[in-house]
């Protein structure tokens, strides 16, 4: 059963671009004109930050909202 879950999660086609699209976004705020150059291991690790801290942002937003402190 463990192994069909893991298959599904791997073999699964998403729905919409919508995620490409984010990672797109989020890399052209790293590649500029100036860090043309950049590595892609660097690409991918400032990718992951700027998205980390918007998950963090949107879910201490939501969480103000609510009245809740975390």
């Amino acid at each position: 059963m463990y192994l069909a879950k893991v298959a599904r999660k791997i073999h699964s086609i998403p729905a919409t671009t919508a995620a490409v699209e984010r990672q797109f976004t989020s890399a052209e705020l790293v590649v500029t004109e100036r860090r043309s150059s950049i590595n892609p291991e660097q690409v991918d690790n400032n990718v992951l930050l700027i998205r980390s801290i918007e998950k963090v942002n949107s879910l201490l937003e939501r969480s103000a909202a609510n009245g809740l402190l975390l």
